[in-house]
């Protein structure tokens, strides 16, 4: 099932949040009227690697406050970027550099952002080209 959007938020309003949290501000942020987390490592991603894709270039633009399913009772924030319309948006989503399934880590330092399309396409591989040429906590 596909996400329910409730609203959408600019990058300059959601990014210093996540980054704060990470150095010890709140956890969650409201986000008109209800709490949000903003500690998960994927917000991290975004925050400190950058929210363009690291294989195609395309730029998540703007957050959107989104219910999996309409019987949650907890929102979360997924970036978004703009597909060849302006009426299709492309998930952004972080990328294990090191595959999980090839012992990577869930640590920030092995973590690049990547559009869903490029995600998928890259499975487990490790395709060096895509590498970040460092850890960066």
């Amino acid at each position: 099932m596909s996400a329910v959007s409730i609203k959408s938020y600019e990058l300059q309003h959601v990014l210093p949040h996540i980054r704060a949290a990470r150095t010890g501000g709140p956890e969650r942020i409201e986000l008109d009227g209800e709490l949000v987390a903003v500690t998960s490592v994927r917000l991290q991603t975004f925050a400190f690697k950058g929210t363009r894709c690291v294989s195609c270039g395309i730029e998540g633009l703007r957050f959107r406050k989104v219910r999996t399913h309409p019987s949650d009772t907890r929102p979360h924030i997924n970036l978004y970027a703009a597909g060849q319309s302006d009426l299709i948006e492309v998930l952004m989503t972080k990328d294990h550099i090191i595959p999980r399934a090839r012992g990577g880590s869930d640590a920030l330092s092995n973590m690049q952002t990547m559009c869903f399309r490029c995600n998928e396409r890259k499975g487990s591989s490790m395709e060096p080209d895509r590498l970040s040429s460092g850890p960066s906590t």
